[in-house]
């Protein structure tokens, strides 16, 4: 079965022509030899669990497209609650950016200017050229803390404990879940597997 072209597949297992590859368990994963494959997409994230309105972000992204539309949707109560593993809705903030792309084989990291938002949950959105989307979440905390009433903590380390993005390529996803005498830590800023939703955020 081909992997949807939306999102990057990394098969720590597989089968061709009746043979093999790979290992079941990640604790057999250094005895053999584990074709990984990836399926070309968008991913984007930013370097931080969260930034203050007006400040500057740096944003990872890598792509083999030639440009990207980069818009930012606003999440949460009072607007359009629908949410799949691969897709997010949500009114615009701001206008679309166009950004040029000439960096298909390595990821780069790009400055963008957070707006004067509202505190709250938020996804930068990337289209490519040639239609392929990717979102990176994004938390806008207050100017102050301490000037709401009520604290609502958003659980970006829980995400990325979650997050089986398989960054270092060896086949397995890069989470204590996978393997905890190896993976201790969770490191932010990492993509969200697939189109970059973080797991289980619905």
């Amino acid at each position: 079965m081909a992997p949807d072209p939306g999102s990057p597949v990394n098969l720590a297992l597989l089968r061709v022509r009746g043979v093999t590859y790979g290992a079941v368990r990640y604790v057999q994963a250094g005895k053999l030899v584990t074709p990984v494959i990836r399926v070309r997409a968008v991913d984007a994230s930013f370097s931080k669990e969260s930034y203050a309105p007006g400040s500057t972000a740096r944003l990872t992204l890598s792509t083999d497209a030639r440009s990207l539309q980069l818009d930012v949707l606003r999440s949460g109560p009072g607007h359009d609650p629908r949410l799949t593993n691969f897709d997010v809705f949500g009114p615009l903030v701001g206008e679309p950016i166009t950004v040029p792309w000439d960096h298909p084989n390595t990821p780069h990291t790009i400055n963008f200017s957070i707006g004067d938002w509202p505190t709250g949950v938020y996804f930068l959105r990337v289209t490519a050229d040639d239609g392929r989307v990717g979102y990176a979440p994004l938390i806008v905390r207050p100017k102050r803390i301490g000037e709401h009433r009520i604290a609502v903590v958003m659980p970006t380390f829980t995400w990325q404990a979650y997050n089986f993005e398989d960054e270092n390529g060896d086949g397995w996803g890069d989470s204590w879940y996978v393997s905890w005498d190896q993976r201790a830590t969770v490191r932010l800023g990492r993509h969200y597997l697939g189109r970059g939703i973080p797991p289980h955020f619905r």
